[in-house]
């Protein structure tokens, strides 16, 4: 189309205006002459064109559009040659990097913004663009960007390389954020001593830490995207576990004490802390369970209760041997006391026979 030909002529202009600028110095008159001659030959182009553009506009107001609409995005775009020496640059620059765009003008190289080895000139002319180029550099202000470049072979005027760059930096640093974030959930998770799992809302392992299959002696990939029951569900516990399976998926969030069973089929106490997470509308995003093995707390309580039950005999013992004790004293005393009620009425004889003797 000719409003493409003319959008090119535009670019060559503007070129033309950067290669005097550069020099600025020689016969202008004539170079200026030159600009006008381009400009009315892409004017002509323009007021030629017979079809129209989409929604009403004129092919000189499209192209118009379109050159509003390269300025104005949040990429920045820039035309070189193959030796990276700026044709056209986007006048949104300021956006990315923070120069103006005479500044930039004057830097006259691509390489100077982006760093030097951007791209490879054979590279490019076998495959015709470079994708993706991850690159980080500074902006004016010496803070570091991380950018995404892309390099595409073209033929703009004097341009042969459309370069384009996107600023990821705080794109970069959410991802950054969120991988540690995560690194420190896997690390909190495998540090837990108890069994941790993670189910949507039908009930699906999603994840469960190290823990639980050692507790389970299960393997992650034995549990992992299994829905119940699942294999550490004894049997016969089935109907109190769906019971409180049920609860747990209502919102109850009170320790739950269950059996469970290992692998090789040894049947243990659990305590199971269930808790929630939803999103902004209530809507349940995942469940988190916590699972305690207890079998060594039961051990000692088993050993407590025998202790218990050892001291209440060795009391009743006692307490028996002490009543008989007490029946003991209370024999000896009553004996005590009849001796010495007895020895007072020998006395009291004694002296009735003493005088009657002395009469």
């Amino acid at each position: 189309m000719k409003s493409r030909e003319a959008f090119e002529l535009l670019f060559d202009i503007q070129a033309k205006i950067m290669d005097i600028k550069k020099r600025a110095e020689g016969n202008l008159e004539e170079e200026m002459e030159q600009v006008i001659s381009l400009i009315k030959h892409a004017q002509e182009l323009i007021n030629g064109e017979e079809n129209g553009f989409a929604n009403g506009y004129e092919p000189w107001n499209a192209d118009n559009l379109f050159q509003q609409i390269v300025e104005n995005i949040s990429d920045a775009i820039y035309i070189t040659d193959l030796k990276g020496d700026f044709t056209y640059i986007c006048k949104n620059v300021d956006v990315v990097f923070g120069y103006s765009y005479n500044e930039l003008l004057q830097k006259e190289n691509i390489k100077y913004i982006l760093g030097e080895d951007l791209y490879s000139i054979d590279k490019l002319k076998t495959t015709g663009e470079i994708k993706n180029i991850v690159r980080s550099v500074p902006n004016k202000q010496g803070e570091m960007l991380s950018l995404i470049i892309n390099i595409k072979k073209v033929s703009i005027g004097k341009g042969e390389l459309l370069i384009t760059c996107r600023d990821i930096t705080e794109r970069r640093k959410f991802m950054q954020d969120l991988v540690e974030s995560r690194i420190f959930s896997e690390k909190l998770l495998e540090s837990m001593k108890d069994g941790f799992c993670i189910t949507d809302e039908s009930g699906l392992h999603l994840d469960v830490n190290n823990s639980l299959c050692n507790i389970t002696e299960y393997d992650k990939d034995e549990l992992v995207g299994k829905r119940p029951p699942y294999p550490y569900w004894p049997e016969e516990e089935l109907g109190n576990i769906n019971q409180a399976f049920k609860k747990i998926q209502k919102g109850y969030k009170e320790d739950i004490e269950l059996t469970f069973k290992r692998k090789s089929g040894e049947r243990f106490p659990v305590i199971v802390s269930p808790s929630q997470v939803k999103n902004n509308q209530g809507a349940l995003i995942a469940n988190f369970v916590t699972v305690k093995d207890i079998s060594e707390l039961k051990k000692v309580e088993a050993e407590l209760e025998i202790h218990k039950e050892n001291l209440e005999g060795l009391v009743k013992e006692r307490t028996k041997e002490l009543e008989e004790k007490n029946v003991e004293l209370e024999n000896f005393n009553k004996l005590f006391v009849g001796r010495e009620f007895r020895i007072k009425e020998l006395k009291d004889k004694i002296r009735e026979l003493e005088g009657k003797t002395e009469e």
